[in-house]
């Protein structure tokens, strides 16, 4: 039995956003509408949800994206500082870029993981799988190339073709698949599926919905919930709430038998890990 847990929509912004010139502040200004552009603020609630899933004895630790406010390099830098100060080591960290992640530079990710965030580019690269006991994550990169007030994202062939082979595999070694990603793959409706939606959701569900040992952790809603991909099944797509909004943004999961299932606050107690404070 392994323990997962999962944090989402960290938001992180650079030491000095004011810094920046007239357009990249207009950009900040929208992302950051209704939030407060606090620096150190979004760092401090980072920190404290990494203690929290430190503390609650998780195995490995999935943050499923929108990293940071617009994919600036010093957000990433700060983004590595916070993981580099937490217990956390990085064989047991998964991070998947969002939307977010790119608006400032397409290739935004690839540059991070090639410089601050180096130390998780074994476990987080585009396509990588990452094999713990009892369940095996794929990281899902839906980032794309698109203007700021658009939030849309996409998987992509290559990647699907990935996970259909990954999910495959792990469905005949009777173990759970965790997909990590940023987008839900659920529709939306179709103008906001084209805005903000996972645009190919239509060829990504079938997928998923073909194995049942896939189960998925994302983001991007800002709100958690459990959902189902066939209206028979259990819940296998899990969404957390986002660390920039909620003061108790955690979840939980313990991955057996080829399932993940959420660990609730009475199960939580039962298995007597520490309280959340």
């Amino acid at each position: 039995m392994t323990r997962i847990a999962h944090l989402t929509d960290l938001h992180l912004l650079e030491r000095a956003p004011g810094d920046r010139d007239a357009r990249d502040r207009l950009r900040l200004s929208f992302l950051t509408l209704g939030r407060p552009i606090d620096a150190e603020l979004h760092r401090v609630r980072f920190a404290a949800a990494l203690r929290k899933a430190r503390a609650a004895r998780a195995e490995h630790l999935v943050i499923s994206g929108d990293l940071t406010e617009d994919g600036a390099p010093a957000q990433f830098e700060v983004l590595a500082e916070v993981l580099a100060e937490s217990r956390w080591s990085p064989d047991e960290v998964t991070l998947v870029p969002g939307n977010h992640d790119a608006y400032q530079l397409a290739d935004a990710w690839s540059r991070a993981l090639e410089g601050p965030l180096a130390p998780y580019r074994r476990t987080s690269a585009p396509g990588t799988v990452v094999e713990i006991e009892g369940a095996t994550i794929v990281a899902v990169a839906t980032t794309i190339d698109q203007h700021w007030i658009r939030a849309a994202g996409r998987v992509g062939e290559d990647q699907r073709a990935t996970l259909g082979d990954v999910l495959a595999l792990e469905e005949r070694r009777g173990r759970a698949a965790v997909v990590a990603m940023h987008h839900p793959p659920m529709p939306w409706g179709l103008r906001l599926g084209f805005i903000e939606g996972l645009l190919d959701v239509d060829k990504v569900t079938p997928i998923l919905r073909a194995r049942r040992n896939a189960h998925v952790l994302c983001g991007h809603i800002h709100r958690s919930g459990d959902h189902r991909l066939r209206p028979e099944d259990d819940a296998r797509i899990f969404v957390a709430d986002a660390v920039v909004d909620h003061p108790s943004p955690l979840r939980l999961y313990e991955a057996c038998a080829g399932r993940l299932r959420p660990i609730d606050d009475a199960l939580q107690a039962a298995l007597g890990s520490p309280a959340f404070t």
